[in-house]
């Protein structure tokens, strides 16, 4: 029996959408995140060079060393994603917009994609930086207020102070990587070949990421032993990763991405923010003027959305 597009689709968005965000922000409250970084991508080099060699479908002799450069840059973008969704999954996934952007306009630069653009993209993407100004002009006042608040408060408010720089790193490196994709793709690059390249070099940017930490890690603490548990928390965020990416490419071969697309930015939007307000209480970080940003951030994702 063949499975319509509609339950494909639908089994993406529960494993990329709703498991695989508790995953990460599982992984990314880890004091040693680095740690799990590098295991992280051990784990999905493996199998990401593996199939390919299965398949064989490994090319190292085209455009392989440039995807492995940005597979390693792509590890620095977990990173900073990581970071981020560790001082508040609810915002990151409320102002996950910029990747897709980056993407755009890289699409409209190189690619003669600018027929595309039209009013209602402009205005969401307008919307959606001036909420996000509006939310750290909002956070930094709140850290100037000297009102005797609670100093985890101010702790709050201040890791929050460096959220869209985060938001930042992530978006412009995964921005011009989702780019790569298409444009590698349209050089005869198989996928099972990118992702080996990819994952190879993110690897290697694990590496380099983990080896940053130990060197700035505080010697006189004793970092606890990597057992089973931890081995078995990296390994089904890997594992949802792959299987998102197998029904994200099984979806595309059985429907329009003008279908699809929407629908996916918009769940990418509201799952991990109610995920993060209501399974991790992230709600009791949120004052009144923060809902407001948050809304109008929304409105302006769901604008882009809608407007492809």
């Amino acid at each position: 029996m063949t499975l319509s597009w509609e339950v494909v689709f639908f089994l993406y968005l529960m494993v990329a959408r709703v498991i695989q965000p508790i995953f990460n922000k599982k992984l990314a409250s880890d004091p040693y995140k680095s740690r799990n970084l590098a295991m992280q991508y051990i784990l999905a080099a493996t199998l990401a060079v593996g199939m390919a060699i299965f398949w064989g479908k490994l090319d190292v002799s085209q455009y392989f060393g440039v995807i492995v450069i940005i597979g390693i840059f792509n590890a620095f973008a977990c990173y900073a994603y990581w970071q981020a969704i560790d001082i508040s999954l609810s915002k990151t996934s409320l102002f996950t917009q910029g990747d897709d952007l980056i993407t755009l306009g890289l699409g409209f630069l190189i690619l003669g994609e600018a027929k595309f653009l039209n009013w209602g993209l402009g205005i969401g993407i307008l919307i959606c930086l001036g909420s996000a100004a509006f939310f750290t002009y909002h956070k930094r006042s709140l850290a100037k207020q000297d009102d005797g608040a609670k100093v985890v408060d101010k702790a709050n408010i201040k890791n929050e102070e460096g959220l869209f720089l985060y938001i930042a790193i992530y978006s412009i490196i995964w921005g011009g990587a989702v780019f790569s994709m298409r444009y590698f793709a349209l050089k005869g690059v198989t996928p099972l070949n990118y992702a080996a390249a990819w994952y190879f070099g993110a690897f290697l940017g694990a590496q380099i990421v983990y080896w940053i930490s130990e060197f700035k890690r505080d010697k006189n603490i004793a970092i606890p032993k990597f057992n089973f548990s931890n081995l078995i928390a990296v390994g089904r965020t890997v594992l949802c990763i792959y299987t998102s990416n197998l029904l994200f490419n099984w979806v595309t071969n059985l429907a329009p991405i003008s279908a699809t697309q929407p629908i996916d930015q918009v769940a990418e939007m509201v799952f991990p923010t109610i995920i993060g307000l209501c399974v991790f209480k992230e709600i009791k970080h949120i004052d009144l003027l923060s809902g407001l940003a948050m809304a109008i951030g929304l409105f302006g994702g769901l604008l882009i959305a809608f407007s492809y």
